[in-house]
């Protein structure tokens, strides 16, 4: 094993959320002692993984409960004496360098950050950029190099009021990954420092998943599809607003949403008072299996976000040679190469949406062209391999320096 990695999520990936998961089955691959802590955990979803990849087995872990509170007290003394028993040295430092003021803050803040402590890592990555905030004296603690990652929405509108929220803990940090160039000067303005060291390693997908089979299209309708949370980052009211200029012009169109989330009432009330119930189906959450088959179907995949770091299903569709339409949404433009792979119009615009949509509508040889440029830029771009090659190199640079 190369040295030992420990990589924090807030919570453990859900099965159709491959992203974390790929990361550390690449890391494991690559030879490196990779674990995996969670602040919240999914039984089943853990279940589902282990039986993929059977090394995950013993290196998934969760923070400790706090609730109720008096399994906390109870446990809280046991950690204790355990932690002056074994590792008192580690708790001193702890103590020294954590950044609470109070006494009673600095005990509450070991009981939580003890797993972490318990794991002594070689690097400790905290997968989204909100959660090194307060926590990089860790880096002193354990004499450990500190990894953030940022993907979009921990730049976009996590903490506004604080412009600069990243400067004190980034300034820490040894290696800063972002998904996209957009990224990393969004992390710039939001305070992390002008000498970060930024390794830019964007999504990826395995050509193999994602690999279309030549399934027929069903020529009576125009199939778009769309695959994401029902959040009102992704947009989907311009989504709508786009499908309702297709109508207007008496175009027989399909369009399917994957995906479930707190927006999806007001997308249906949206859906009524637009009067396109009739082309309109929510499919709701949906496993890989089915998003590929709905993928084999479409004509063009629409994401029409206001806020995206970078898009794995935008990939995805790409990878199945689907033509995109997409917004010009932070890490987009990166990720869709505008007309070449798709196109990209500027967030909010329904009208300039239906105006690509009907493009490839009318011209269907385009379609195809465009989707097989797609993947080829997927393979030669963003293949799950050379995104594991790319960690590899990012925590070795770590590692060994």
């Amino acid at each position: 094993m190369k040295g030992k990695v420990l990589l924090v999520v807030p919570v453990f990936p859900q099965p159709s959320e491959t992203f974390i998961v790929n990361h550390f089955s690449g890391l494991l691959e690559k030879g490196w002692n990779v674990h995996l802590l969670c602040g919240r955990i999914n039984r089943s979803a853990i279940s589902h993984y282990q039986e993929v990849y059977p090394k995950f087995h013993g290196r998934i872990h969760t923070l400790l409960p706090v609730h109720p509170a008096v399994l906390a007290f109870f446990l809280f003394p046991f950690i204790l004496l355990f932690s002056l028993c074994f590792s008192p040295g580690l708790m001193v430092r702890y103590f020294r360098f954590s950044p609470a003021k109070s006494i009673w803050e600095k005990v509450k803040q070991f009981y939580l950050d003890f797993p972490v402590l318990w794991l002594n890592p070689d690097i400790l990555h905290f997968e989204f950029g909100y959660q090194v905030v307060g926590k990089s004296f860790l880096k002193s603690v354990l004499n450990c190099r500190l990894v953030v990652s940022f993907r979009g929405h921990d730049l976009d509108f996590w903490n506004l009021d604080a412009p600069d929220a990243y400067r004190v803990d980034c300034s820490r940090v040894d290696a800063i990954h972002v998904l996209s160039e957009a990224l990393r000067q969004k992390a710039l303005q939001r305070g992390c420092p002008e000498n970060s060291v930024f390794w830019r390693i964007p999504p990826a997908v395995n050509p193999a998943d994602f690999k279309p089979n030549g399934t027929r299209k069903n020529a009576e309708f125009f199939n778009i599809l769309s695959v994401g949370r029902l959040h009102w980052v992704k947009g989907y009211e311009y989504a709508l607003s786009a499908i309702a200029i297709l109508k207007q012009q008496q175009i027989p169109v399909r369009y399917c949403i994957i995906g479930d989330g707190e927006f999806r009432p007001a997308l249906e009330f949206a859906v009524h008072q637009l009067g396109l119930q009739d082309c309109v189906t929510f499919l709701g959450k949906q496993s890989q299996d089915v998003i590929r088959r709905e993928l084999e179907k479409a004509d063009v995949f629409l994401h029409p976000a206001v806020e995206e770091g970078f898009g794995n299903a935008v990939l995805e569709a790409q990878a199945m040679e689907v033509p995109v339409v997409c917004s010009d949404a932070v890490g987009l433009p990166e990720n869709v190469q505008d007309g070449v792979t798709g196109f990209v119009v500027p967030r909010r615009n329904p009208q300039l949406l239906a105006e690509k949509l009907i493009f490839l509508l009318q011209n269907p040889q385009a379609r195809i062209e465009i989707g097989r440029a797609g993947r080829q830029r997927v393979l030669e771009c963003f293949s799950l391999e050379q995104q594991k090659e790319a960690f590899d190199r990012m925590y070795s640079s770590l590692f060994t320096g």
